[in-house]
């Protein structure tokens, strides 16, 4: 009879053993899975943020030197606009929407005043990183 004994144990000690291992790697596993999606979201809104206020300093000093009538020359700035409505939070679209509408101003013939662009700049770039600061805390 305990010659059974040892071998049962033995056996229940490899699966429980197994288990605890398994449930430990899954948990890590699940945790550095979450940084990696944290990471490419905060990559990706950087690069996305970054060409928005690229191209907004090319638009805007290619309006001081000559005006465009041509809608075409706002597709670049409009379509990356339209990806910042699609994944930022309310903040950050309104101020983005502030330096779009600005820099439609500059290249209109009746330019309105559409405020001080170095504002409006500082208030996007502090909303962006207020938005990354909180998809980074969540880890």
């Amino acid at each position: 009879m305990y010659d059974y004994l040892v071998p049962v144990l033995t056996l229940s000690g490899v699966i429980v053993g197994g288990l605890i291992g398994y449930i430990s790697n899954s948990k890590i596993k699940t945790k550095e899975l979450r940084h990696i999606e944290i990471r490419e979201e905060v990559n990706q809104k950087r690069k996305l943020y970054g060409d928005f206020l690229a191209e907004t300093n090319r638009l805007i000093l290619k309006a001081a030197k000559e005006k465009s009538s041509d809608p075409n020359i706002l597709a670049t700035i409009a379509s990356i606009f339209a990806q910042i409505e699609m994944i930022s939070n309310e903040n950050v679209i309104e101020t983005g929407k502030q330096i779009f509408l600005y820099v439609m101003s500059k290249h209109s013939i009746s330019e309105n005043d559409r405020g001080n662009i170095k504002l409006l700049r500082e208030k996007f770039v502090t909303e962006a990183r207020t938005e990354i600061n909180n998809i980074q805390s969540r880890r």
